[in-house]
């Protein structure tokens, strides 16, 4: 009977998920932002006295990312991405200083397959764009939830809102998990 308890035990066990949140800055290389319009996006920090970054310079205080929509020409979007895997993915900033409009920024999120021998880069299996409606808190620019922790995945971001806007990108919280056997 101790035999069978211990090994209903063991197989419990292999199973085990430890979920956490992450705080990634924007400055990680976790966060990719994809180049639009003559502006681009610009990096700074909030108590350093230049405007904009230049690789290698230190910065002071909290560091984002901010683009001028106004500056888009035609049909071009930017857009930022995180790829990991993930339950929920939340990206804190603001437009303008307020919290953005419904719909002003989409979200698509690319599965990957998990095979031996793949990246996430290999064997793409679907692009499933994520549901908007969801409320966001204060400081929040963009969130997706609902994901598999268990797949790899690109969740990319993209400013469809047409209003010239300033947009900033502080950080990113990303909730993922751990495998564990204990």
């Amino acid at each position: 009977m101790l035999a069978l308890l211990l090994a209903a035990g063991v197989v419990a066990a292999t199973h085990n998920v430890v979920p956490f949140q992450l705080s990634v800055t924007d400055q990680s290389p976790l966060v990719q932002f994809t180049p639009a319009g003559p502006g681009g996006w610009n990096s700074s920090f909030s108590q350093s006295a230049w405007s904009t970054y230049t690789e290698g310079q230190p910065g002071i205080g909290e560091s984002l990312h901010y683009i001028n929509t106004s500056t888009w020409e035609g049909v071009v979007r930017p857009s930022f991405s995180v790829g990991l895997s993930a339950s929920d993915v939340i990206v804190m900033g603001d437009v303008n200083g307020s919290p953005p409009a419904d719909n002003a920024i989409s979200a698509t999120v690319t599965v990957y397959e998990e095979e031996a021998g793949k990246g996430p880069g290999d064997g793409q299996v679907t692009n499933v764009t994520a549901s908007q409606g969801l409320k966001l808190s204060s400081g929040q620019l963009a969130r997706v939830s609902n994901l598999s922790a268990e797949q790899p995945h690109l969740v990319e971001f993209t400013i469809t809102d047409a209003a010239p806007s300033v947009y900033n990108v502080r950080n990113v919280i990303i909730t993922t998990a751990l495998w564990s056997k204990a």
